[in-house]
């Protein structure tokens, strides 16, 4: 009988500011454990760390996202998660959604912007939808005050703790792939 590979995922949520050192030693001390075990038994390991959770208007659909552009859907207050496809394999830092759950965005480092008009299932990259932010910022926040149409960013030049706000539209002048 043939050995079939089996794949083990585990998700951790974590921010920058809680669970630091408690990541650090999972991602650099057992996660490689666990990767060296599991490879023994025919197992593929793989972590994903989570940094938003985002229960926009009901507490039936919501949104987890973290590393490698992973982000995740539940229609069921988080008893099923779907994972969606994203344009980005860059690690999503926040989410925000300015007046319902079918348009959102997504942010993180190196300029990333995401936006789905259809509650997540299609996301596509908003990359030079930031009003005067570098390609290389690092976007750690998304807000958009409830009902408006313009929301704000928040962005850290890498290695410093210096931030800025920079507005963000959300309407029909950047409704789809490729338009600014």
């Amino acid at each position: 009988m043939e050995q079939q590979d089996r794949v083990v995922r585990v998700f951790i949520s974590s921010t920058f500011r809680d669970m630091f050192r408690e990541r650090d030693i999972l991602v650099k001390r057992i996660f490689p454990q666990l990767r060296e075990l599991g490879e023994e038994r025919f197992v593929t390991w793989g972590e994903v760390d989570l940094r938003v959770i985002k229960f926009r208007l009901s507490p039936q659909v919501g949104f987890v996202a973290g590393d490698s552009g992973t982000v995740l859907r539940t229609a069921d207050a988080g008893e099923t998660w779907v994972k969606l496809a994203t344009a980005t394999d860059q690690k999503i830092m926040d989410m925000g959604f300015p007046s319902d759950e079918t348009t959102g965005y997504a942010v993180g480092p190196n300029g990333t912007i995401l936006k789905t008009t259809t509650g997540g299932h299609i996301w596509f990259s908003q990359t030079g939808n930031l009003q005067g932010a570098m390609p290389s910022t690092n976007i750690t926040a998304v807000f958009f005050p409830n009902g408006d149409s313009v929301g704000f960013a928040t962005t850290a030049k890498a290695g410093t703790q210096a931030q800025a706000k920079h507005k963000l539209r959300s309407g029909a002048e950047n409704d789809g792939p490729g338009k600014a």
